[in-house]
């Protein structure tokens, strides 16, 4: 009997609880569910036979703003692209996953003419028959692609129009180049390794930054006009590091062990602070009224071939406060009307090597064939007092 009493007062008690639980003064109008939708939680579309159907020549095909993701590895199909592009303002998100092409097939991610506001990031895109990235081909659309790895594609690994911007991507082992951008574009922190073209190549008015071109058929870099490159190294690529046409800016950069020149510059070029080492010819070479100041070039002229350090080839350059050492020549100017000033050149085969009609400071030997010891303060005397003297060491 006690214990029937403890479990009728214990159901009570529990009963009372109960009734106590919920809000004693409960808002008006009807309850609404708390829970997120399905649509706030992944606002996004994937990328399916549903949402996208693919058309003739592709297998999937967005025809609506919005934004897209994978959500597993796309293979592709002969005579199709993967995945074309055919509205503004998409974003697709690759999600981490690959877009595969097959034998025949056309483009990894076409872009369509006359769209804009296209982002592509987030995976990989191999094996197609044609580029793996797509918007410059008919199109040149501005596009922004970030953190792709672009590889073994047919033609080039990620083609881009005018005022692109390309991130954070990897291009290996493309039949094209490896990152093609059109003019006014970005390139930032972008490897390209094993292309048999060109490992990024771009046109007039590009920056190209902290980027690394390595074993490139081709050139490591190929730019156009106006264009600028900052921190980037090339190197073991088959023709030049650097080729630039005219008016580029090279700064930092570093290029070394490639087959022709490490940089070759044309016209009014502005090389500064960089180091050009090994290179089969020259370490960097220009043609007329280029700015040349402050690099370090050794060893070029490697193998067989004949190189300098610093080799221009037409006149009216300014060469300024570069440091030579073991080269075929140090420095060497073939035109006329170039000021050559406070360079410094050691154990080249010939330190210099100036054609008539330049103007420059006093060639000297700088230092006596051997130097005191110098403790504490003592200074070495010099051999000249011209500031302008260009110095054999």
């Amino acid at each position: 009997m006690k214990n029937a009493l403890g479990v009728l007062s214990l159901v009570a008690l529990l009963a009372s609880s109960a009734a106590l639980a919920g809000d004693l003064n409960p808002p008006l109008g009807v309850i609404s569910p708390t829970m997120k939708d399905l649509q706030t939680v992944e606002p996004r579309t994937p990328i399916s036979n549903a949402t996208t159907p693919g058309d003739a020549d592709s297998t999937f095909s967005i025809t609506a703003p919005g934004s897209y993701y994978l959500t597993g590895n796309v293979v592709g199909a002969s005579a199709k692209n993967g995945i074309k592009i055919a509205a503004t303002g998409v974003t697709l998100d690759l999600n981490g996953f690959s877009l595969i092409g097959v034998p025949g097939s056309l483009d990894g991610v076409r872009v369509a003419i006359a769209v804009y506001g296209i982002t592509i990031r987030n995976g990989v895109i191999r094996d197609w028959g044609s580029d793996g990235i797509d918007a410059l081909t008919g199109s040149n659309v501005p596009i922004i692609v970030e953190s792709v790895h672009a590889r073994q594609n047919a033609v080039n690994g990620i083609g881009a129009g005018a005022a692109s911007i390309i991130r954070q991507c990897l291009a290996t082992n493309n039949t094209g180049d490896g990152i093609v951008a059109g003019h006014s574009s970005i390139v930032s922190s972008c490897q390209c390794t094993s292309n048999s073209g060109d490992g990024i190549s771009s046109g007039p008015n590009a920056t190209i930054t902290h980027c690394t071109s390595v074993s490139s058929l081709e050139h490591g870099f190929n730019v156009n006009d106006n264009c600028t490159l900052t921190a980037c190294t090339a190197s073991s690529n088959q023709f030049n590091g650097i080729a630039a046409t005219v008016g580029c800016t090279i700064m930092d950069c570093t290029t070394n062990s490639n087959a022709l020149h490490g940089i070759s510059a044309s016209l009014g070029a502005n090389v500064q602070r960089c180091t050009s080492f090994r290179n089969t010819q020259d370490g960097i070479r220009a043609t007329t009224g280029a700015f040349i100041a402050h690099n370090n070039c050794y060893e070029n002229g490697s193998g067989v071939a004949s190189g300098a350090g610093v080799h221009t080839t037409g006149g009216d350059n300014r060469i300024d406060s570069n440091n030579v050492i073991g080269n075929d020549r140090g420095i060497d100017v073939d035109g006329a009307g170039s000021l050559i000033i406070r360079n410094s050149a050691s154990a080249n085969s010939t330190n210099y090597e100036f054609a008539a009609n330049n103007r420059y400071g006093e060639v000297f030997n700088g230092l006596p064939a051997v130097t005191p010891a110098v403790s504490g303060s003592a200074a070495v005397s010099t051999l000249s007092t011209d500031p302008w003297a260009n110095i054999a060491y």
